[in-house]
């Protein structure tokens, strides 16, 4: 019994490595879907993070990026393999560890910034450019990979110069908002694949409720775009106003969630809606308002719902 359980040990190691460098690969070379996969590495951490909870995970993590380098002599590469694999070993042991749901999605959120910045400022190091001259460049790269499928899309050119001020402007609210849609994401693969296994939070995502002390700040964000004469206080109102929007995206759907399950909506029909909401730019907005005002009405709380059916 002893000997088939290392066995599986071993096997599920080998697994996990093999999985991270092989979805590490094909977000390298897959032009435009190749950013997709890289959403797909907590798949098998968590798997492995069931088997061997922190050390052996982290082994395989650190095992995986390090044989990257080997193969691509890059170290930005290794780099995003662990800056998106050690947010979600964090998320798992809280996750294990049954931590409330509010500290289960802010640590893996702190330490993504964490990497975020980090990356930055090793990039501007190296390369010893300024910060400007490495956004420009940025986007220019990701405005010539995704330009023809985004005009086909939204019918504009990415050539505006309006366009390309704001996406500058907006850098650090798109960089802080993607690392919230990572600590959404490997909370959702977390709860689906380990649910059954006992990996899972007590607090569901339905149950999702933004500090009240944050509707100020985005409120004074608000006014401080309308400074645009001080510069420095309307990109800063910007940013938080764009960051926090997403953050209130997020409450919206945790509300719409809970109505489907309080109402006992199947889960075909809720993942249609789902879907619906994230290409319809008029839902998207309307979900937002909804996690805004959810302050002043407490939308869930006239809605009964039994916690042992959350799923």
């Amino acid at each position: 019994m002893e000997k088939d359980k290392q066995s599986r040990l071993v096997f599920s190691f080998f697994l996990t490595v093999l999985s991270i460098i092989g979805i590490s690969f094909i977000g390298m070379f897959v032009p435009f879907f190749g950013g997709v996969f890289g959403f797909l590495i907590p798949i098998p951490l968590f798997y492995f993070f069931f088997e061997t909870k922190e050390i052996g995970s982290f082994v395989s993590l650190l095992i995986s990026s390090f044989i990257v380098y080997l193969i691509t002599h890059s170290f930005e590469y290794a780099y995003l393999i662990l800056s998106f694999g050690i947010p979600v070993l964090i998320m798992a042991h809280c996750m294990f560890k049954d931590i409330k749901l509010a500290k289960t999605l802010l640590y893996p959120f702190v330490i993504g910034i964490f990497f975020l910045t980090a990356g930055i400022f090793l990039v501007l190091s190296f390369q010893k450019s300024s910060y400007e001259i490495f956004v420009t460049k940025l986007i220019d790269k990701s405005v010539n990979e995704y330009k023809l499928i985004f005009e086909n899309l939204l019918n504009y050119s990415y050539e505006s110069a309006n366009i390309k001020k704001f996406i500058k402007d907006t850098f650090p609210a798109l960089a802080v908002s993607s690392v919230i849609v990572s600590t959404f994401i490997n909370f959702i693969i977390g709860k689906l694949v380990f649910k059954k296994k006992g990996l899972s939070c007590s607090e569901n995502f339905e149950l999702l409720k933004i500090s009240e002390h944050v509707i100020w700040i985005f409120i004074l964000s608000l006014f401080l775009i309308f400074i645009k004469k001080v510069g420095i206080l309307y990109l800063t109102g910007l940013n938080i106003s764009l960051i926090l929007l997403f953050v209130y995206f997020f409450q919206g759907l945790s509300i719409v969630n809970y109505f489907f399950i309080a109402r006992k909506i199947p889960l075909f029909l809720r993942i249609t809606g789902f879907f619906i909401i994230g290409i319809e730019a008029v839902a998207a907005i309307a979900v937002t308002l909804l996690g805004i005002f959810d302050f002043w009405f407490d939308f869930r709380k006239s809605i009964k719902l039994d916690i042992n059916t959350t799923a």
